[in-house]
């Protein structure tokens, strides 16, 4: 019994012992977390007599947009809208089909993608500079043909080039809804020096429309109107992206001026060339370049349309005697 009772007493003492111990860092934690909190709340207030708040939500992450597949299913919408921004460039080819004499040939776009025929052009014959007519169609390559999609047209010289979509001369039509767009400019720097090297041009677009992705931001041309070109010479830059040619380097082994056009181009020729915007000079947006004697790559990305990069390349077949 008596070494019961001393178990008994000494385990109660044990257990009371630990209760207490554990009463009293129970108090000193609270007291000590009361510390903390009036330390932060004093932080908290310092912070906001500065002008600052106490806690920090950062602005949601926007997504970038992710690029869709193509879509051909409209193709006169597919071939006058941008390609999509974000997404890789669209790889297509032209055909030369060289007529009597090499005076007037034809030119027809494919798209490198199961070979699909995107648009045709012929030079106009009979007109005092050169003039382009694009079609929908291999065989109706007429300005009156219902296929008529566009038209590409420069100054006496060769030097400048107007790019316009599908639509009537403002002269000769009182609708603005059937009148046609400027869609763009080539100009040419001369060459009258005839100094060696390769040809040096700016290219002249409207912006994408901020209200639709789908569209350039362009307006029906007037009679007597400015022009895309009066514009950009006259510093009118607002709405307008400007593309510049990339120049090529010299090459000793090659005795050439060479670009690396990634294996798309295979032979030299003075047409060849590779845009890039004046803000972005390391991203392609256009290359063209020869392939065989009547075979040439065409790829464009945004904000280029199909129809905007084949009025491109067809200004670079055009001759250009004070460019050479």
């Amino acid at each position: 019994n008596s070494m019961n009772n001393s178990m008994n007493n000494s385990m109660n003492n044990s257990m009371n012992n630990s209760m207490n111990n554990s009463r009293n860092g129970d108090n000193q934690n609270d007291h000590y977390l009361s510390k903390i909190d009036t330390k932060n709340n004093n932080f908290e207030q310092r912070l906001k007599n500065q002008g600052f708040e106490s806690s920090y939500d950062p602005p949601t992450r926007q997504v970038d947009k992710i690029p869709k597949p193509m879509n051909l299913d409209n193709i006169e919408e597919f071939l006058a809208r941008p390609a999509l921004e974000g997404g890789e460039s669209v790889k297509c080819y032209i055909v030369r089909e060289r007529g009597k004499f090499k005076l007037y040939p034809k030119y027809y776009l494919y798209l490198e993608r199961g070979k699909r025929f995107l648009l045709a052009a012929r030079k106009r014959k009979k007109n005092k500079s050169s003039n382009y007519l694009v079609s929908l169609d291999k065989e109706s390559l007429s300005r009156s043909s219902p296929s008529f999609f566009g038209k590409l047209r420069s100054n006496f010289i060769g030097t400048e080039f107007t790019m316009y979509s599908k639509g009537e001369n403002p002269g000769k039509c009182g609708n603005p809804k059937l009148v046609r767009h400027q869609i763009g400019a080539v100009l040419y720097e001369t060459n009258l020096l005839g100094t060696k090297g390769p040809r040096k041009l700016t290219i002249v677009l409207p912006k994408v429309d901020p209200n639709d992705e789908l569209r350039h931001n362009t307006q029906p041309e007037e009679k007597g109107g400015a022009t895309i070109i009066d514009d950009y010479k006259n510093g009118q830059w607002k709405n307008m992206r400007v593309f510049k040619n990339k120049l090529p380097e010299w090459s000793q082994k090659m005795n050439a001026y060479v670009l690396n056009f990634d294996g798309r181009v295979k032979q030299p020729s003075v047409k060849n060339f590779q845009l890039t915007e004046t803000n972005a000079p390391s991203k392609v947006a256009l290359q063209f370049g020869k392939i065989s004697e009547n075979r040439f790559a065409l790829d464009y990305s945004y904000p280029l349309s199909a129809l905007q990069a084949f009025l491109i390349a067809l200004s670079s077949f055009d001759t250009k005697f004070a460019c050479e």
